[in-house]
């Protein structure tokens, strides 16, 4: 008996002069959070007093960091648990509770190592904050966060002063690491990265024949397709919109990619990527956004689970930021 294949195509287009609202972001029954909290701080230029322990709670015990003739900057690590896999976690979330001296004339930034790039990215800084008054602040990191994780579990965050104009009192700090579990294979399911970079190959060869630019890979863009064809194979079903009532559009915000345009396609039952794009070319919808000029990104997910209707499950987010 002939397996049914199925596959289906969305496309969004906003212009730069549309008002366009993005639905509320909605939490996935399938994420997991943890609380990492400072296991060190050590200081590089300038000085500190205080223990660790006062950044873990927001008590009034906090920690000094002075610039007497200097810059201050100092490193503190952190380290995450060895049962959460770092390529599955979506994002990272900085929380610290601040207060200077001199805010008008000085900021204070925060800087996450990236063990990949081997340099540091900027997470925020203290524009916000008024003088001696405590302020709570949040900073977001969504594009490719494992990353920053190192072999050993470890995230670094470098924490400097602009100038040697004041100082610095910090009550608490955290980095609450966003997960999903999905990701490590809960319910059986593969994923195949060659089979990914051969369809990423595959669609822009098509897009030379038609003489339209390549695409590149976004990894935010990766991470919502693999997530979304992993959550299709082990829930068994086929759809744009996840079982949560999640769009493809939710989905890509959820991993911080913010756009003016994007479109999906899917796919269920095609087992190598010549099949599924050759599939995706005979369809007139799929074959408009592989060939979209005003697309520039793709993110690609194939997964495969044996347990499911289907088999094999793509989905492809492309996007222009």
């Amino acid at each position: 008996m002939k397996k049914k294949i199925k596959f289906i195509g969305w496309v969004l287009i906003l212009t730069l002069l549309t008002s366009f609202a993005l639905p509320m972001e909605r939490g996935y029954a399938a994420d997991s959070v943890v609380i990492l909290l400072p296991a060190s701080f050590s200081t590089q230029k300038g000085s500190a007093s205080g223990n660790v322990v006062n950044m873990y709670v927001r008590d009034g015990a906090s920690i000094f960091f002075s610039t007497p003739s200097s810059i201050y900057r100092g490193i503190h690590t952190f380290y995450l648990q060895k049962d959460v896999d770092a390529q599955t976690i979506t994002s990272l979330q900085i929380k610290v509770k601040v207060k200077l001296t001199t805010p008008a004339i000085q900021r204070w930034q925060w800087r996450l190592y990236d063990w990949q790039a081997r340099s540091w990215i900027k997470a925020g800084d203290t524009v916000s904050v008024q003088t001696s008054t405590w302020k709570s602040l949040i900073f977001s990191i969504s594009n490719s966060p494992a990353r920053f994780v190192g072999t050993d579990g470890a995230i670094r965050m470098s924490f400097a002063s602009t100038n040697s104009t004041g100082n610095a009192r910090i009550d608490y700090e955290s980095i609450t690491v966003t997960y999903n579990p999905l990701g490590t294979g809960t319910c059986g399911e593969t994923t195949n990265s060659n089979f990914e970079s051969q369809v990423l190959t595959l669609i822009n060869q098509q897009r030379a024949n038609a003489g339209v630019p390549a695409l590149k890979r976004d990894t935010r863009l990766d991470t919502a397709s693999r997530l979304h064809s992993a959550d299709m194979a082990c829930n068994d079903y086929f759809a744009h919109n996840s079982l949560d009532g999640r769009t493809p559009w939710d989905r890509m915000h959820a991993q911080g990619y913010t756009y003016h345009m994007a479109a999906e396609n899917i796919a269920a039952g095609y087992s190598t990527p010549a099949a599924v794009v050759t599939g995706w070319m005979n369809s007139p919808g799929h074959r408009d956004n592989i060939l979209n000029s005003g697309l520039t990104q793709i993110g690609i997910g194939h997964v495969y689970y044996a347990g499911s209707t289907y088999g094999h499950y793509w989905t492809t987010d492309f996007g222009t930021p």
